[in-house]
C-alpha cells in the first residue's frame, strides 16, 4: 500500500519541483513548470530505466 495521503498528494502538488515516495517504486513528482505527474522506477536486465506519462 502507498505511504502518500490524499491530502499529501495534493499540498505537494502545490510545492517546488521535487520527486515524493510512494513506496515500491512509485513516485509523485512535480515538473519546474508546476504540473503534477506519477512515475515508476523498473529495473530489467541489463537496463533501469524510468516511465512517465
Amino acid at each position: 500500500m502507498g505511504k502518500l495521503t490524499a491530502k499529501q498528494v495534493i499540498a505537494y502538488s502545490k510545492a517546488d519541483p521535487k520527486k515524493y515516495s510512494d513506496g515500491e517504486g512509485l513516485y509523485f513528482c512535480v515538473r519546474k513548470q508546476g504540473s503534477p505527474y506519477w512515475m515508476i522506477r523498473y529495473t530489467t536486465q541489463p537496463k533501469e530505466g524510468e516511465k512517465q506519462p
